[in-house]
């Protein structure tokens, strides 16, 4: 059976596409054609548009996925492959992030930008309302055109089932998982003088960085590091405001992926939040998180409506978000239970390895095929 993945991104080799190509290359019973842009700006989209049509005429898929990020490539995608299965990744649900997310940022800015005058807040919230509601109306029509929309978590396809109308049973959650090539990469370790904690990502508001920032002043008295990676000029800003205060943080604003996985090697407790304690922190499991837990490091993961599948002190160590108090807690318990700590790692790749890694994408992507209408495939090994 041939599946044709079509990824349309300006981040063409992210890490959700990555392991979901990795996965569909397991099953034995299925070709892939990956349809994936070359160029990164609005050239791109005339660029998979004609790989479609000719991958159609020359290779007939059987059937296709579009994977993240493709909202803006959904309907002309569905156009393109009418009279054959389509599967939508849709990851992060736009509704979710730009009615629910990015409005309860701007709502807690609001509330600090006393100078802003009524007259503007009210036409903002006029111009946020239609554009919203005209927005969430064309979305879910699109989304009820596809088979199956591909979601990474089960409370996540709950929420998107309930903000686009559609039916809850075309949803299927399949973990993020980690970039299982990169693993081998890892450095030697090494014993660390100072506690060694690390943090990385695109700093959304989701992720909750000022409360890593904040535990860090609050342990300037400690023997430990933060090794922050990630962000722009106001998390660059930000630290060095830390620093200033004592904080012992080594900020690097960028670091290609693939030396990643040395240095989170190096460190002796990794950070994977959410810590955010927003609207879509309250549903997901960070791409980081997949990675340290993968690499088989003990990793400090906030309380969600997905963390129930770690065991505080276990497999992890769990904390609520939006607390730093919380997160000084629980590395100043690291710091003095090593023993218990290299355990959390190990139970912690176990759980990865069972319950999160490609081999478990492969087999929640079978179900996917099976719900597109496709032959059951065979069982396939990883290759």
């Amino acid at each position: 059976m041939r599946l044709a993945v079509i990824t349309c991104y300006n981040q063409p080799n992210y890490i959700r596409t990555k392991s979901l190509l990795a996965a569909l290359r397991c099953i034995d019973a299925v070709e892939v054609i990956d349809i994936r842009n070359r160029r990164i700006g609005l050239l791109r989209y005339p660029e998979v548009f004609l790989k479609i049509l000719r991958a159609r005429i020359n290779q007939r898929p059987d059937a296709y996925l579009l994977a993240f990020r493709g909202y803006e490539m959904l309907l002309p995608v569905r156009l393109l492959t009418l009279g054959k299965p389509l599967a939508y990744d849709e990851f992060i649900n736009p509704i979710e992030w730009v009615v629910k997310e990015k409005r309860q940022v701007e709502a807690k800015q609001t509330s600090a930008a006393l100078y802003r005058t009524l007259v503007a807040m009210m036409s903002r919230i006029i111009v946020a309302v239609v554009a919203s509601r005209l927005f969430k109306w064309i979305y879910r029509r699109m989304v009820q055109s596809t088979g199956i929309v591909l979601t990474d978590t089960n409370s996540h396809a709950d929420i998107s089932a309930e903000l686009t109308g559609a039916r809850r049973s075309i949803f299927l959650d399949v973990p993020v998982g980690a970039d299982e090539s990169v693993i081998e990469k890892q450095g030697e370790r090494v014993e660390n003088d100072v506690f060694t904690v690390i943090y990385y990502g695109s700093m959304l508001p989701l992720h909750g960085l000022q409360y890593v920032i904040d535990a860090a002043v609050k342990m300037n008295h400690d023997n430990v590091k933060f090794v922050v990676i990630g962000g722009n000029a106001k998390v660059a800003h930000d630290v060095a405001y830390a620093v200033g205060n004592g904080a012992n943080i080594d900020y690097k604003a960028w670091v290609e992926f693939d030396q990643l996985p040395k240095l989170i090697e190096q460190a002796d407790l990794c950070l994977a939040g959410p810590f955010g304690n927003t609207f879509q922190a309250r549903y997901v499991i960070t791409g980081k998180a997949y990675q340290y837990l993968a690499m088989g490091k003990p990793t400090i993961i906030g309380i969600n409506e997905e963390s129930h599948i770690f065991t505080d002190k276990k497999d992890a160590l769990l904390i609520p978000q939006a607390d730093s108090d919380a997160l000084v807690d629980a590395i100043r318990w690291a710091i003095d239970h090593p023993t218990e700590l290299d355990k959390i790692g190990t139970a912690g790749k176990s759980l990865y390895e069972n319950e999160l890694s490609v081999a478990v994408i492969a087999g929640r992507l079978k179900e996917m095929l099976l719900k597109l209408g496709l032959t059951e495939p065979a069982t396939g090994n990883q290759k």
